[in-house]
Order: structure tokens, then sequence, then C-alpha cells
């Protein structure tokens, strides 16, 4: 079975690494061969827990480069070899392309037949020999089955334009003959006697009773058409299984794992234009054309960054997150485009409006849009589009589109608090001392911030528990582990609508969560408010390396 590697963002953190492991084990459980690993060298934190629990590293994986598998193309476009040129033919013009791969019945690759293959065919006009099935016969020539006795008709093809008596004398007839013919019943007599393959009746031209019964005892396969014999003459030819005319040219092939730049490469020496995607076990999977690719992957983007918070209240990894979701809606909806991407901060009372405006220019676009109150709304959403909209909702932000000519202007604006932040100068000598033995909850809300504090406690070797959620804050203080000491944003828990400022407000938030945990808890407020205020424990952001360990030592130190 072919192995699958799960891995998550570049620089791998301990929520990364984590999530990799654990869907990789539950993929296996599946029946998937998954294996987890990293695309770049994991911190400290992330090796710290991995030996806690005594789990294997994830193996570093230096190459994750664009395959074929991961770009759009034809899926699911060829055609079985059975067909007749005929359908083939009708298949590329209603899919507009100009090649198709071909498969047998279990879906494997024979070949691929081009629109030249079938013109060739159409001038070659070879009409001497057919490979063919009943059923191709009836659907080329419109025509009406008499009796059928085989699937598979094979044999030589003869056309009766000679009067009876000069054809019954002249031409001798066997089982391996396609005879067409009009309303000529000695002929037709005979060939039934003869046991020939197939007798095709042109014309819509009657069989006699008797010629009939005898054709039944004699196995002889009979089809009627309304077609003259000179018009029936030139269509037999595309009856023929498409498989007759195949090209069978291993240089054309690719598989799904190929990369896309050796694809690349490889089309501009071959100069084809039509390429068969194969999978590991030879199943076809559909067609790339050069024409398209190009067409794709005409795309341009460019950015402008003005001045951007120091400090961002918001959670970064939402952010990220819907940015990236609408820049997949764009990529899936525009052909040829252009995308401009302005990312600017207005400042208003200490509160900033981060805004996103992405401007698309592109002529070609499948979005079904109307106007409303000067807005345009899209009628046509995707999931990609749908969780966007989600995200910018959750976060108590705005999204519009609006229209300039050939552009479509995608903007959303999410409300951030900005702080000035003080510089840090650490440079006094810190001792740190031993506290393995004591157990510590990170609970906050961003994840950088949780990887950089935790960095710092793992030079005291206290053994680390991290949350980025509410639920998982009160899913670990309701469990049998108890924290010698806990560090709490002052926005993952909302803490009620309580008045952190507030002392009394704050006595009751850490009463609350206490009440949660079983126990009293000793709370350290991490914020980027400098509150000054008597029995509140606060770290100010960023963290200063002297301040934690004066907290450190008050809680954790028993010396």
């Amino acid at each position: 079975m072919e192995k699958v590697y799960i891995f998550g963002h570049q620089s791998p953190d301990t929520d990364a690494v984590t999530a990799s492991i654990s869907l990789s084990y539950l993929k296996n459980k599946q029946g998937l061969n998954a294996e987890p690993r990293v695309l770049g060298h994991i911190n400290k934190e992330t090796k710290y827990a991995l030996d806690k629990f005594n789990v294997e590293e994830p193996k570093y994986l230096n190459d994750v480069k664009l395959q074929l598998k991961d770009i759009e193309y034809l899926k699911g476009v060829y055609s079985n070899k059975s067909n007749s040129i005929l359908k083939v033919y009708n298949y590329l013009t209603e899919k507009g392309i100009t090649g198709t791969p071909i498969v047998d019945d279990d879906n494997n690759y024979v070949g691929i037949v081009t629109l030249k293959d079938i013109v060739r065919k159409l001038f070659d006009n070879d009409v001497e020999k057919l490979d063919t099935t009943y059923f191709n016969v009836i659907d080329v020539l419109k025509g009406e089955e008499v009796l059928k006795f085989d699937e598979e008709i094979k044999g030589n093809i003869l056309v009766a334009s000679y009067n009876e008596d000069t054809f019954n004398k002249n031409v001798k007839l066997s089982s391996d003959n396609i005879l067409i013919v009009g309303d000529r019943h000695e002929i037709i007599e005979n060939a039934i006697n003869s046991k020939i393959k197939l007798l095709i009746v042109t014309g819509n031209g009657n069989i006699k009773k008797e010629n009939l019964e005898s054709a039944k005892e004699n196995k002889v396969n009979i089809i009627r058409t309304s077609n003259d014999s000179y018009r029936t003459s030139k269509l037999i030819g595309l009856s023929s299984k498409v498989s007759t005319i195949i090209e069978k040219d291993n240089s054309k092939v690719f598989k799904e794992n190929d990369y896309y730049d050796d694809f690349m490469e490889a089309s501009k020496k071959l100069k084809h234009n039509n390429y068969p995607i194969l999978d590991s076990n030879n199943k076809c999977l559909g067609l790339i054309r050069i024409t398209e690719i190009a067409k794709k992957n005409n795309k341009e983007v460019n950015y402008e960054i003005s001045t951007l918070p120091k400090v961002l209240y918001g959670s970064d990894t939402n952010i990220v997150q819907t940015f990236s979701y609408l820049v997949d809606f764009i990529s899936k909806n525009f052909e040829n485009y252009t995308l401009s991407i302005k990312i600017s901060n207005l400042l208003v009372r200490n509160k900033c409006h981060l805004k996103f405006s992405l401007v698309v220019d592109s002529k070609y676009n499948n979005l079904d849009m109307y106007e409303k109150d000067n807005k345009y709304t899209l009628s046509n959403k995707s999931i990609e589009y749908e969780i966007y909209e989600k995200l910018i909702d959750l976060q108590r932000g705005h999204n519009f589109i609006s229209k300039d000519g050939s552009k479509v202007i995608f903007e959303f604006s999410l409300y951030q608090r900005q702080e000035e932040v003080k510089e840090i100068n650490d440079n006094e000598e810190i001792e740190y001392f031993d506290a393995s033995d004591k157990n510590v909850l990170v609970a906050l809300n961003s994840h950088n911030d949780i990887r950089n504090l935790s960095e710092l406690l793992m030079n005291y070797n206290v053994n680390i528990t991290t949350a980025g959620s509410v639920n998982e804050l009160n899913e670990l203080l309701s469990s049998n582990k108890t924290f010698d000491l806990v560090f709490l944003s002052e926005h993952i828990y909302g803490i009620d609508n309580y008045d952190i400022k507030n002392t009394n407000d704050f006595k009751k938030a850490i009463n609350k969560l206490s009440l949660v945990a079983g126990y009293k808890l000793e709370i350290v407020l991490v914020t980027l408010n400098d509150y000054q205020k008597e029995n509140i424990e606060y770290l100010t952001l960023p963290i200063s390396k002297t301040k934690l360990d004066d907290i450190l030592v008050k809680y954790l130190n028993e010396d």
C-alpha cells in the first residue's frame, strides 16, 4: 500500500507535531498506511513533550514539492477500449478536448487516442476488416436489431454491389464475412446459408420469412438500417472499437505522484498536449492538457503591507486561517488573474482596524454576484467562502465585496487592540533551579505566547501542560491532575465578564476556576497591561526572564 505522509506547518510547534502523530495513528487504524513527518526541526518544548510520553520523534521530510495530484486536471476523463471510434469522437467533441486515454473494463490504461488518429482513420477509409461489437454497429448505423447471437463482431467486410447472379457466382462467402446488402433476396439467402458473421440489410429492406428462419438455425446476426449501401459502407468503419487505432506511447504517460516541475520539463521535450495520469496501480485517473495548465496557472500575486500593530490582541491562527480560506476561494474561481494584496492598520483610540484588501484582476471568473444597496453578494458560495465568513463573524469583523471594471475586490477588517510594548533587557544572570516535581499549566490564547513561555519554563525542568482554548482549560482543571501554578491569559476564559482590572472581580474569577479544579489555584495573569493591583500576580508581554524567575522562585522553589 502506498505510504501517506501527514505533517503540519513548516516551523513545527507542539500542536503541529502532536496533531500529525495523532492523525497518523487514526488513519493507520482505518487502514491507511500513514506516517507522521515534520517539515522543520522541532523545538525544545516539543522534544520535551515527546520524551515525556516516550513518543518517537517524527522523521524530517525535506521534500513537499508540488505533485500532479495536487493540481487541477481533467479527472475521470477516459474512454473504454470497446467504444466505437465514432462514440469516442463525439466524446472528444463534447468535452472540448483533442485526446483521451483509453482504458479496459478494470480501468487499466491501454493507450491514448487523439483527433488526429480518428481523422487519419477517416481518410484511410479502410473498411476491409472490422473488429467491433454488435451494439457499436447498431449505434453507428442507427440500426435495428433483427437477430443477435454474438456480442463480438469480427470479420471481413463485403458490399453486394453486383447483381445477384454475378455476386453469387463470383463471391465465396464464409463465417468470417460481414455483408452489406440491399433488398436482394437471393444474395441474402446465399449469405445466410454460408453462415456469415453479420448481415446488414440497408434501405430498411425486407427479409423473407423463410430466410429469417434459416438465419435463426445458422445463428447469423442481422441488423437493418435506413441508410443506403453507400452510406453504410462509409460509416461502418467508425463502428470499429477504438482500441484498433490507439497509440501505445508510454512516454506520454505520467503518474499522479510525479512532480509537477518534472512533468512540465518533460512535456517541453515531448511537445504533446494530452497526457494520461495514472495511479500507482496503473489505473487511469484522467487527463492533463498543457493548454489548460497554462491557462489556470497564469496567476500573479502582488502585495503591500503598511504599518501593523506591534502586538495583536486576537488569535494569530484565526487571522491566518481567515486569509487562507479567502485566497483558496479566489484560486478556484478565477482564471488568468492578478492578485494584489494590501494589509494595513488604522489606529483609533488604542484599537486598530487590521484591514485586508485583496484585488483580483481577471476577465474570467465563476462568480454569481448580485448587487444590493451598493454592496455585492455571492449567490454561489463555496465551502471555502462559507468558512471564511464564519471566521470573520467569530472575530467580530466585517467583510464586503466590490467591483471596479474587471477587478473584484474582497475586503475584511478585524478589530484589534494595540499596546505599546517596552523593550526588555534581560542581561542579568539567572540561577535556574530544578522544579521537575512541579506541574505548571500554560493557558494562553496565542500559540506563539504558549511556545515562548514554555521554552522559558523548560530551563527549570518543570512539567508543562498547555491549553489554547476555554474548553481545554476546563477539561484540564477538572481532571485528576493537580497544578502548582497556572499561567492564564486574561482573554482565554472570558472570565464570565469579570473586570480583571478590578481586584475583587479577579478574586471571584480565581475562586470560580478553583471550584472547577477542586482546590485553590495559584494563578499568574499573562497580559499586555501593567495593572499594578494588589493581590494580582501578573506577567506582561513580552515576558521578562527575570520577572518570570521571581514568580517561579516565589511559587515553586521550596528552598
